[in-house]
């Protein structure tokens, strides 16, 4: 683990903003505010001062991927701040599951074919990680998303799943 400080610190990866489409309207005018060249200046002093290499990677669906099982539906995230996932029952503040999400997508193997530039492109990327990983279709995945009957889980007091959803069954076999 990295201590604070900029010794230590190598590389900071952020989402890709200069993208164009793709964003939030949110977090569209929130950069435009800001402005764009201000931004994109302060990432490259980063680079010269501190010699920080700054790695930019999509920031489709980065609110909606699970950290931990990559499963990603809109469903996943209850409220603003609450990031519960629908596959694997994990639970916790939704900004450390994106900051999780954004750290994961570094090591991303970006064909020129299909990298992700796209928010169409992204989701088949996601979806396809997803089924090799799990082997296991995204629609119907979790019975509750497609509605399916008799679906249920319950949670434990701290929030936790009590280990009756699709991925502690797929992990006790």
């Amino acid at each position: 683990a990295l201590t604070h400080g900029p010794e230590q610190v190598r590389t900071l990866v952020v989402e890709r903003l200069f993208r164009g489409g793709g964003m939030s309207r949110r977090m569209n005018r929130l950069i435009t505010r800001t402005g764009r060249a201000v931004l994109k200046r302060k990432l490259e002093s980063i680079q010269e001062s501190a010699g920080i290499q700054v790695e930019q990677v999509p920031a489709q669906y980065t609110s909606q991927e699970c950290s931990g099982c990559g499963y990603t539906s809109k469903r996943n995230r209850p409220s603003r701040a609450r990031y519960a996932c629908r596959f694997c029952g994990k639970t916790m503040h939704a900004d450390i599951n994106a900051a999780r999400v954004i750290q994961s997508r570094r090591s991303w193997q970006q064909p020129d074919n299909m990298g992700p530039k796209a928010r169409t492109n992204t989701r088949q990327l996601l979806d396809q990680r997803f089924q090799h990983r799990w082997n296991r279709p995204m629609e119907g995945a979790v019975p509750d998303v497609t509605g399916a009957p008799g679906a249920h889980r319950t949670a434990t007091a701290n929030g936790e799943t009590d280990g009756t959803s699709k991925y502690h069954a797929l992990v006790q076999n």
